[in-house]
């Protein structure tokens, strides 16, 4: 696994409305960055672009949420974690990360990130259970284990969300179950496209849900 040094321990937070936006090519090579994206991370879109993704990665990150998370893309599924990040400069920054792959007329294209912040008490758990995992302590399966952390860090409304495959994103669509659709243009733009949970609403997190 890449690590990636120095590191500060000093983290940089921003704003709650922010939406930090990449996508990458099948290699994981990064072929999109928004403004949010390049300005929290420190680095120029020049030094991004082209670059893996795990540029961005943070060596407190366990290896296995990673593997985790590849187990669901390689299937077709879409991810939702909460994920340390570090900044150009060795600072970090946490985020609410859900990452989809894109398909275009049915093949595999590339993968879509939409990260937004998460709360404290998320970040609180994250830290105690990479801890654990750190450690490598545990007996369990791997999916066990991430499926475990999955429902301590995310609202139970987000969880449910971790198995669909119903994120949209302009004219590439992945297949999908009844009833669990998604929209990452909205998720750019930040309309509501349907009734929310006012507690856990997911325009917050930077996604939306029809019904």
């Amino acid at each position: 696994m890449r690590t990636n040094l120095p590191v500060t321990q000093k983290e940089l937070e921003f704003s709650a409305g922010q939406r930090l936006i990449s996508a990458t090519d099948l290699h994981g090579k990064l072929t999109y960055c928004n403004d949010e994206f390049v300005a929290v991370s420190g680095y120029s879109r020049e030094q991004l672009l082209g670059s893996p993704h795990n540029i961005v990665r943070h060596p407190d990150m366990p290896s296995a949420v990673f593997a985790h998370m590849w187990s669901y893309l390689k299937e077709g599924k879409s991810w939702m974690g909460v994920v340390k990040n570090r900044c150009c400069n060795g600072d970090h920054y946490w985020v609410n990360a859900y990452v989809t792959p894109i398909f275009s007329q049915g093949v595999l294209t590339g993968y879509e990130s939409v990260r937004v912040k998460p709360d404290r008490d998320q970040v609180q758990r994250a830290v105690q259970l990479y801890a654990r995992l750190k450690d490598n302590k545990q007996s369990q399966p791997l999916r066990e284990r991430l499926g475990f952390w999955v429902r301590m860090v995310l609202p139970p409304t987000l969880v449910a969300a971790t198995s669909c495959r119903g994120l949209r994103m302009g004219r590439y669509a992945t297949r999908r179950p009844h009833g669990c659709r998604g929209d990452v243009r909205a998720a750019r733009t930040g309309r509501s496209v349907g009734a929310q949970d006012p507690e856990h609403d997911p325009q917050r997190l930077g996604w939306q849900f029809r019904q």
